[in-house]
């Protein structure tokens, strides 16, 4: 009986995303459920995968420049080949993570560690913390956008434009990058509010 070369055998092309849609890993394979298996026994960050895509190709040479172009475009977080110049180096991931867990108020921060699979103390829970705290904050911002987005609509037109237009101004930034819808709505809102807010008035004793 001949076996057939690797070479020439079906490939698949896989991706690894984490929850908050984060691309983990790219890889390849002509046996995914060994390759998958050696994945959980040997990855740390296994445990973060949460969505898997696959692609199918006729032979090994096929998968091969698939799998070199998605790593240089897509830039996965933990592959090493075809992606040095541009992957993130651990120590700058650890600085990284470790920015964004400062911004979660304490009772949160304990809440949402207490979720994490890996490792106490170890770099891999540092990384999966800052992740699902990015997701988190992420719902937050849109969740406020969206009420913030509620307030404006019961401005009258005239105002919304001309608050619209001040904001603009404003937040424009000094090389002329415009700001980003979010901010827009979130400082004419700050806007609208302050204005809507009775003057205070001092007593005058007599």
């Amino acid at each position: 009986m001949s076996v057939t070369p690797l070479a020439e055998r079906p490939h698949t092309l896989y991706r690894f995303f984490a929850e908050d849609g984060a691309l983990l890993y790219v890889g390849i394979t002509a046996d995914l459920p060994a390759r998958f298996g050696r994945h959980r026994d040997g990855k740390p960050w296994w445990s973060t995968v949460a969505n898997i895509t696959v692609e199918h190709f006729e032979d090994r040479r096929s998968v091969l420049a698939a799998e070199k172009a998605a790593i240089e475009a897509e830039r996965p977080l933990y592959n090493t080949q075809h992606n040095g110049g541009h992957r993130t180096d651990v120590n700058t991931l650890i600085e990284l993570s470790r920015d964004v867990l400062l911004i979660l108020p304490d009772d949160e921060f304990g809440h949402l560690m207490a979720e994490s699979p890996a490792e106490p103390g170890s770099t891999h829970e540092l990384v999966w913390g800052a992740r699902a705290a990015s997701s988190l904050l992420r719902r937050q911002l849109r969740q406020f956008a969206a009420v913030t987005q509620g307030l404006l609509d019961h401005l009258p037109i005239d105002r919304y434009c001309k608050l619209m237009e001040s904001a603009t101004e404003r937040l424009t930034s000094a090389d002329g990058a415009p700001p980003s819808g979010n901010e827009l709505l979130i400082e004419v809102a700050y806007r609208a509010l302050a204005e809507s807010r009775p003057h205070s008035t001092e007593r005058t004793h007599v």
